[in-house]
């Protein structure tokens, strides 16, 4: 509950200074914001003093420099109290409000009231009229959120720091009518690039020290993801940039990984690799359609898998799994021609008969497993293919045929599904 207190404080102040009250102008409501922040700050700092009252002069002193960063904010971003005319001394102030919030949590280390600042700052922008220059200062916010992230470990105000930044950007990105929409492309892509690099700073310098921490730390990078991909598309659907933009990002996300793999951090290296897989195999479906799509997902999958193979990485090797499911999907939704079948075919059967090889001694059994799985579908595309390609009164020879070939091969390989067929 005095938590909720504190908000409403804050809340009420910010609403009290974006007004347009005439009597009190915008010195009286600046000298007003800047007076119940220092009340706020002052009177937090007593309480907390006081183990009794701990709790309650924390959230006093988060509410206070919440306070204190909006009306900073309004100095030059908000009309009804705008005293400063130049947005590059407006973004100044900001700037230097935000080195003293991290250097008061880097001495005090509360993530209390670091989290209830930074989170009330971004709920207080976001009550004014939110424009490009607004996002800039929530940037700044963001700085903060990072460092006390990353310095200390409070992996959920990362996480919960990354889910308000992104709302508040997508809500300015999706205006709530289309004729509202004029999002300006190249300032919203440096926002977004400026959140997405700070964000991924936890991941290469944070430590998670227990397995919730761990979670969180891949909440926090599911979340930048996440958003900046859902953000990307919609605005370079602009430009027509779609497909050049997944592609890109993925390729960044090559780069993450072999980077996470050098620094000898394996879930950054396994989650990083997840993202630059779905991403590329995602930036051809805004190229691509039919044949050329089913294609192109395959031998980005033989890809994975191979690469599984090289390094002896299980995980790569499930994604590929995954990405030839996914290709043989869009063969069962959209068809395909007796050459791609035959292609899908000749290549799910070499994946049983070579690929587990390759592994020998390594070999899983869940390896085993899937390439015979996807030897079932390699038949019935070879059979689709040959129904495709062969008239109708040579058909059944040439099934025959292909039977005896496919059973050739699985009794020199000892491969018992490929029998069955």
């Amino acid at each position: 509950l005095h938590r909720v207190g504190v908000g409403v404080v804050v809340t009420g102040g910010s609403l009290l200074l974006g007004s347009t009250f005439e009597t009190l102008g915008p010195t009286g409501k600046l000298l007003i914001g800047y007076l119940v922040t220092v009340s706020l700050l002052g009177g937090g700092i007593w309480l907390e003093r006081k183990e009794k009252y701990s709790l309650y002069g924390k959230a006093l002193i988060g509410g206070g420099w919440a306070l204190g960063y909006f009306t900073t904010f309004a100095l030059h971003f908000v009309d009804a109290v705008r005293v400063i005319d130049q947005e590059v001394w407006g973004l100044v102030l900001l700037g230097l409000y935000t080195a003293v919030m991290i250097a008061y949590s880097l001495r005090y280390k509360s993530e209390l009231v670091t989290g209830i600042a930074a989170i009330l700052g971004v709920v207080t922008i976001e009550l004014s009229s939110v424009s490009l220059f607004d996002l800039t200062a929530i940037l700044l916010l963001t700085v903060f959120v990072v460092v006390c992230c990353t310095r200390f470990g409070w992996f959920y105000l990362g996480l919960f720091g990354a889910l308000a930044t992104y709302a508040v950007h997508l809500q300015w990105q999706f205006p709530s009518s289309p004729e509202l929409y004029s999002t300006p492309f190249w300032g919203s892509l440096f926002l977004l690039g400026g959140y997405w690099l700070l964000y991924l700073v936890p991941a290469f310098f944070a430590a998670p020290k227990t397995e919730t921490e761990g979670t969180l730390l891949q909440g926090i990078n599911l979340v930048n993801v996440g958003s900046m991909v859902i953000a990307l598309v919609h605005l370079s659907a602009t430009q027509d940039l779609r497909f050049a933009t997944m592609l890109i990002l993925g390729a960044l996300y090559v780069g993450w990984a072999t980077l996470a793999n050098k620094r000898d951090l394996r879930t950054s290296y396994l989650t990083f690799s997840t993202f630059a897989a779905g991403l590329l195999i995602a930036a051809m479906a805004f190229r691509f359609t039919g044949d050329t799509l089913a294609l192109t997902w395959l031998l980005e999958s033989e890809l994975l898998l191979a690469l599984g193979l090289l390094q002896r990485e299980k995980y790569f090797r499930l994604l590929g799994y995954i990405g030839l499911g996914l290709s043989l999907g869009v063969l069962v939704v959209f068809g395909g021609s007796a050459g791609t079948f035959a292609v899908f075919a000749a290549v799910l059967y070499s994946n049983r008969i070579l690929g587990t090889r390759l592994l020998r001694e390594e070999a899983k059994q869940n390896d085993v497993a899937a390439t015979d799985l996807f030897t079932y579908a390699a038949g019935f595309l070879a059979a689709s293919a040959l129904w495709k390609w062969v008239e109708l009164e040579h058909l059944a020879p040439a099934w025959a045929l292909f039977g005896v070939f496919v059973l050739a091969i699985g009794i020199k390989a000892g491969i018992n599904h490929v029998r069955y067929q």
